[in-house]
């Protein structure tokens, strides 16, 4: 994971380790040749820009384009819609690691147990042995 933004993360790199994080994370591998493959398609597309860049259109005009190809079957439609959830998860992949740099520069200090739970879990769980 970067530290600070993924925002100035070009849309390569920012794949390149979607991808990692994919296989670390136990996805089979034909799943993790098909987000490559569909993450890299979306970035022909798009151009390789950054990530601060990337806007709704993109991903909509991408599809559109994908969409109007010349046989419009279920099957087409299917592999349209895979790819659209590809790079959603993706970019919903993107937004979560900004989160989760938030949260974690934000914790100064240990947590307060007893803001969380009441004061007798606190002390059954200081005593579990």
């Amino acid at each position: 994971m970067i530290l600070g933004s993924m925002k100035d993360v070009f849309l390569t790199r920012a794949k390149e380790m979607f991808v990692f994080d994919c296989h670390v994370g136990g996805f089979e591998p034909h799943a993790v040749q098909a987000y490559r493959s569909a993450l890299a398609s979306f970035i022909r597309f798009t151009g390789n820009i950054q990530v601060r860049q990337l806007t709704p259109d993109h991903l909509e005009l991408y599809i559109a384009n994908l969409y109007d190809g010349p046989d419009v079957d279920d099957d087409h439609r299917g592999r349209v819609m895979s790819q659209y959830v590809m790079i959603q998860t993706w970019i919903h992949w993107m937004e979560s690691q900004q989160s989760i740099t938030e949260r974690s520069s934000t914790i100064d200090r240990p947590v307060d147990l007893e803001q969380i739970f009441p004061p007798r879990a606190v002390y059954r769980l200081a005593h579990c042995e």
